[in-house]
């Protein structure tokens, strides 16, 4: 069942055991899970008459819900995304394997929907599309103009695709690498949980036995009807930038400069132009 336009928002029916996922870094696999169960009614101590039928991530997987805060070392130049979608966060990614020379693919996290009261298992690692502020530049065809590349700064399917592609193969000077400094980012997730509603009809009443003295009327409790509706439980994590391969991929970028020898050949200046000797200065002759 998907999320159900038509059923009222609820609070106090349903319970989460908490609000706090386990902290996760970067590129790295985590896990942990979440707990939905039925409340119980304080009137009678018994749980409400509902029957959960559906938990699930934010009400569908495209609503950009997921909340993005970042923390200490957010660069002002970089207008990253603030409101993103699960179906991008669970989607792979692949970003460079320096070590290889080739590409490694980073799964993405699994999103759990479960059709009953019970655990939430959420699983997977998460990608580089939140962090999306590297900034690289280079100079190349012998001007002093840089060329500038950008992370793409949305949680969109351009957001998934590794910067490093946009580098050519080769270039006068890298003039800087600056892997995104953002040290953590938190996410909120908003745990929908859908139920049918139902009745319980409560305790009748009990007089007092007459041959008890000390005996009272017992009141009995109220009976309850809940329709159907739905409620919204907030789940945060805090993700750790993860700058492990920051130096490897300094040292990839750096190998594609193409040295001094190469730009006096590409460019036609130096000892290896063949008109070198008409740019010599001129002796001067003294007598």
């Amino acid at each position: 069942m998907s999320f159900h336009e038509d059923y009222p928002l609820t609070t106090g029916y349903t319970t989460i055991d908490k609000n706090l996922l386990v902290t996760a870094r970067l590129h790295e696999a985590w896990s942990d899970a979440v707990t939905i169960a039925v409340a119980t009614n304080p009137d009678n101590g018994r749980e409400y008459p509902i029957t959960i039928i559906e938990c699930r991530v934010e009400f569908d997987d495209f609503a950009k819900t997921v909340i993005r805060t970042p923390g200490s070392g957010y660069p002002g130049d970089c207008n990253g995304w603030t409101e993103g979608s699960v179906s991008i966060l669970s989607k792979e990614m692949k970003i460079l394997d320096v070590d290889n020379d080739t590409t490694q693919v980073i799964p993405g996290v699994d999103y759990p929907v479960i059709t009953s009261a019970g655990s939430m298992a959420f699983t997977g690692t998460y990608t580089k599309v939140l962090f999306p502020c590297d900034r690289i530049e280079y100079l190349d065809d012998n001007t002093t103009d840089a060329n500038v590349v950008t992370s793409h700064p949305y949680a969109d399917e351009e957001g998934l695709e590794n910067v490093y592609d946009n580098i050519p193969q080769s270039y006068d000077h890298l003039t800087e690498f600056r892997p995104d400094p953002t040290h953590d980012v938190t996410l909120t997730y908003h745990i929908h949980v859908v139920y049918q509603g139902g009745t319980d009809p409560g305790d009748p009443a009990v007089p007092d036995d007459p041959d008890t003295p000390e005996d009272e009327t017992d009141p009995g409790t109220p009976g309850i009807t809940i329709p159907n509706g739905y409620e919204i439980h907030t789940v945060t994590q805090k993700v750790l930038n993860n700058p492990d391969d920051n130096v490897k991929i300094l040292k990839h970028l750096l190998t594609k400069e193409i040295g001094v020898e190469a730009q006096q050949a590409k460019y036609g200046f130096g000892d290896k132009d063949p008109n070198y000797e008409e740019y010599k200065i001129p002796e001067v002759v003294t007598e």
